[in-house]
């Protein structure tokens, strides 16, 4: 009886394993609510995922339900899921984690999906971009060569200047970069000169570490 399961489930999700009939979906729902795993025993009961009742629904109430096998693949569940919680592309497969408008769902929703995306898509300058107007701080997923490109880190640290400990080592270490950033970052200045990096100045060492911010 559905009102029977309705009620059980409220106090566990795994009512729902023991379920003789097929599930309803007011009983899955509050399932899903409480752990995603219970998406995979609703699953079970269907021949293909054609015969999902209230999708987004189900995504609403937990988007973790990607971590299932049968659903990490598939982009309609998985964007739903992102625009919710950009964070659960980490559990799609790699062919969607390189997917444009997955990513950039994700990334929309937060700055930490930049993480999850692929190779390729971390050295997309353009979504790098949309997560720095969230957070600086993300500069530390983008890809090693925009990692080393002045004016991208520049952006970055416009949004947080400590995404500075993100850049190439070379940038930490370039005279030229050093003086573009005190003409924007006055602290770049002061760090500068109380560390001796300028050439002539005494003590004066090209490999001294970067003083960051």
């Amino acid at each position: 009886d559905a009102s029977i399961m309705q009620e059980a489930v409220k106090h566990s999700w795994r009512a729902v394993t023991h379920a003789s009939a097929k599930l309803d979906v007011s009983s899955i729902l509050k399932a899903v609510e409480q752990d995603w795993r219970a998406i995979s025993i609703y699953l079970d009961q269907l021949n293909s995922l054609e015969e999902i009742e209230d999708v987004q629904k189900l995504v609403k109430a937990n988007p973790e339900i990607v971590r299932d096998e049968r659903l990490k693949g598939e982009k309609m569940v998985v964007l739903l899921a992102v625009k919710q919680d950009g964070n659960v592309l980490r559990f799609c497969t790699d062919q969607l984690r390189d997917d444009e408008v997955v990513a950039y769902a994700a990334v929309t929703q937060t700055w930490r999906a930049l993480e999850f995306v692929s190779q390729r898509l971390k050295g997309e300058e353009d979504l790098v971009d949309l997560a720095f107007k969230q957070e600086g701080l993300a500069l530390q997923h983008a890809a090693p060569a925009l990692r080393a490109q002045p004016l991208v880190v520049m952006r970055a640290m416009k949004r947080n200047a400590a995404a500075f400990q993100f850049a190439d080592r070379h940038l930490h270490m370039d005279t030229a970069f050093w003086e573009r950033l005190s003409r924007h970052f006055p602290r770049a200045w002061l760090r500068w000169m109380r560390y001796g990096r300028w050439p002539g100045e005494i003590g004066y060492r090209p490999n001294k570490p970067s003083p960051g911010f």
